[in-house]
This record gives structure tokens, C-alpha cells and sequence, in this order.
């Protein structure tokens, strides 16, 4: 699959918020390119 990030920051933060609604990953991880990341494994507290 080809993921294509938004530019601006609005539309990166929806995209984030989409796919970590459960917050599952680190959500610096979600805005770096290339996407490379690993589910959370500690409860978030």
C-alpha cells in the first residue's frame, strides 16, 4: 500500500485521530515518513 501524508497540520491531525482512535500507537510515530511503527504494548495511562 501507498500512504500519502497530508502537509498541513489540520489534515495530519485527522488523519492521525483516524487511526489511532484507541491510541494504540505514539503519535509522533504516526506524522514521521517513512510509517514504521509498533502498537503501544504499556497501557497508556
Amino acid at each position: 500500500y501507498l500512504l500519502f501524508l497530508p502537509v498541513d497540520k489540520e489534515s495530519q491531525d485527522v488523519l492521525v485521530r483516524r487511526i489511532n482512535k484507541n491510541q494504540e500507537f505514539v503519535e509522533s510515530k504516526l506524522r514521521e515518513w517513512p510509517l514504521s511503527f509498533e502498537p503501544m504494548t504499556e497501557p497508556v495511562g
